[in-house]
């Protein structure tokens, strides 16, 4: 797993790495126009945010990256969270998924966060079961015809 920083390797990986963050937002937050998420993370990335964390694996077979995540320490009213607005896998398996829930943990741990939050569209009783993790809240969305269409497109 490498952390992509502002230098030549995350420079490199900049075309790949958006259509990757891209295609992740319109099946994970359908809700967001992805380009605005996108452009944001992509503006801290290379301004050296220390609180975004965009983690990746490359794959040597497919000469490209294999899986992703991007995660934020956002600061909440003085209080420091961990947020994982992704994790992509192209095939998933759980050596991957332990560690980046290692990752995390650790994040946690350094920035004194209060919690660990994510969203996920299925599979939450595996996060449950196997990471701890507990449901707090549900997330509803109503769509207008138009992002319901584009939605089905991705």
């Amino acid at each position: 797993m490498i952390r992509v920083i502002n230098d030549n390797l995350g420079r490199s990986l900049h075309n790949e790495l958006y259509n990757r963050l891209r295609q992740a937002c319109l099946s994970l937050n359908p809700e967001i126009p992805p380009e605005g998420v996108i452009n944001d993370w992509l503006f801290r990335l290379y301004n050296n945010d220390p609180r975004l964390h965009i983690l990746i694996n490359l794959n040597d077979q497919m000469n490209g990256i294999s899986e992703h995540a991007v995660i934020d320490v956002v600061n909440v009213y003085g209080t420091n969270i961990v947020y994982c607005h992704q994790i992509v896998k192209d095939k998933p398996t759980k050596d991957i998924v332990d560690e980046y829930m290692e990752y995390l943990d650790k994040l946690k741990e350094a920035t004194a966060a209060s919690c660990i939050a994510f969203t996920v569209a299925k599979n939450a009783k595996v996060y449950e079961k196997r990471y701890g993790y507990q449901t707090v809240r549900t997330m509803l969305v109503k769509f207008d015809a138009l992002q319901s269409a584009q939605q089905k497109e991705a």
